[in-house]
């Protein structure tokens, strides 16, 4: 029950990413949903046997968009294990100020690396035409912004539905 329930919610948020959030777009900038919910779940991130449910979303965006698969999983997979890496050390802190340092933190390395693995494709001669830093780094920041926001209302979401969570999945 537990990985239909994963499956069909993967897709709904990737339908949803697809579907309406390109319409939401702030300093020309959409938001990346299922980023949010990566860097959110690592912060999140209570049962570390489930670490491969976070390749759902990102391997079904990966089939969906269009682009050379793999590099939204292998960034999200990045991406992941340091944000729950670092949230080891970080939340010993401030609970506040390492969530919202965690979020920035994680969408704005998600940023990178994308756009890095993008370049890399690029090189290869997997993708037509270059991505140049200096013509996304604008977007990066709004994109982080916006992301990181998006990661705080999801990371507040699923600490409010973790309980209900577990009477589910016993």
């Amino acid at each position: 029950m537990k990985i239909f329930l994963i499956i069909i919610g993967s897709f709904l948020i990737v339908a949803l990413q697809l579907t309406i959030f390109p319409g939401l777009v702030v300093w020309g900038v959409a938001p990346d949903l299922t980023a949010a919910l990566v860097v959110a779940l690592a912060i999140f991130k209570k049962e570390p046997r489930n670490d491969w449910l976070v390749l759902v979303p990102m391997l079904w965006l990966d089939i969906l968009i269009g682009r050379p698969f793999g590099l939204m999983t292998l960034s999200a997979w990045l991406v992941f294990s340091l944000i729950s890496w670092l949230a080891k050390f970080l939340f010993k802190r401030s609970e506040a100020i390492s969530l919202i340092a965690l979020a920035f933190l994680g969408n704005l390395s998600f940023q990178i690396i994308f756009y890095g693995l993008f370049k890399l494709a690029g090189v290869f001669g997997l993708i037509a035409g270059g991505v140049r830093w200096a013509d996304i780094w604008p977007s990066v920041l709004a994109g982080t912004l916006y992301n990181s926001l998006m990661c705080l209302i999801l990371w507040w979401l699923i600490k409010k539905s973790y309980p209900w969570w577990i009477k589910i999945n016993g």
